[in-house]
């Protein structure tokens, strides 16, 4: 079995009271585990969708005189 199998077999045992309160500390776990990255891994998360040209010709795209067109469902 693996770890996560071991943990949904636990988690299926909780009553509902203490679901939330293994929620409420899982929920800090994953802070905690958050702000312990560095400035560097925090910006490697940071993902930018534009176009291929955006880097090269970024002040015309902060100045308006390019636009990036965007496909917003």
């Amino acid at each position: 079995m693996t770890t996560k199998e071991l943990i949904q077999a636990e988690i299926d045992t909780f009553s509902e009271d203490n679901l939330n309160e293994l929620h409420t500390l899982i929920k800090q776990f994953a802070q905690s585990k958050h702000a312990n990255q560095s400035f560097m891994e925090k910006l490697q998360q940071i993902k930018i969708d534009a176009p291929a040209d955006f880097s090269t010709n970024f002040e015309q795209y902060a100045s308006g005189e390019k636009s990036a067109k965007t496909n917003i469902d």
